[in-house]
């Protein structure tokens, strides 16, 4: 199952660790600019490349639309 974490400041990062400790593959949406795999600088392209996404927490999602 995937997740998908909008914004990755403190309760970010915190929502990102916990859906990996219940086993889900973790993609994270930020403006921090992080090239990592699984990290996208937005909403649209994240939903484009990433299939499947099952639940989304939602942070300040007006940051990015």
């Amino acid at each position: 199952m995937k997740a998908l974490v909008i914004g990755y400041g403190s309760i970010g990062q915190r929502h990102a660790l916990v859906l990996k400790e219940l086993g889900l593959d973790v993609s994270i949406v930020s403006r921090r600019g992080l090239d990592e795999l699984g990290f996208y600088s937005s909403v649209d392209e994240a939903l484009c490349e990433e299939n499947n996404i099952n639940r989304s927490i939602k942070k300040h999602i007006s940051k990015f639309l």
